[in-house]
């Protein structure tokens, strides 16, 4: 089976890409920078009208850069031996829904495509695709969706 992994880049996806090349089930990989998630917060938070929900999505925003440096710097530490499998990645993109992300889906022609961590793919980029799609997601949703849904979830 020809298997494709979209992943962003993340602590965790290094140590899940590891364990499945040690296991040998690991296919190819296109990683996703991750910078997207905090660009749409930003974009959203300059958006809206109403002042009152102003606050709490500064509020969010400055928790998901506080506790981003916060998780690299303690999973860092525990996994510092964790590094991606460098023959394995076929493509680098700063978001999962562009073009060229998607011209290389459809000439690599993978059977299936897990989906870790990346941004919330298109309506149009998943009608492109004719393969199977696993999307693996820690947060329970839709009330826990975004960056590091399964920290929100455990904390309250």
């Amino acid at each position: 089976m020809k298997s494709l992994f979209l992943f962003r880049d993340s602590y965790d996806a290094k140590y899940i890409l590891r364990k499945l090349e040690d296991k040998n089930l690991l296919g190819s990989v296109v990683l996703e920078r991750g910078s997207s998630a905090k660009k749409r917060k930003l974009q959203k938070l300059f958006k809206i009208s109403n002042i009152f929900i102003f606050p709490l999505i500064f509020l969010d925003i400055l928790a998901l850069l506080i506790y981003s440096k916060y998780m690299s710097n303690k999973v860092m530490k525990k996994l510092r031996q964790y590094t991606y499998p460098q023959d394995k990645i076929k493509l680098v993109v700063d978001d999962a829904n562009e073009k060229n992300c998607l011209d290389f889906i459809k000439r690599y022609q993978p059977d299936v495509i897990f989906i870790y961590g990346t941004s919330i793919l298109t309506d149009h980029f998943l009608r492109e695709i004719k393969t199977k799609v696993l999307n693996i997601h820690s947060g329970i949703l839709p009330k826990y969706r975004n960056v590091h849904s399964d920290f929100w979830a455990y904390l309250n």
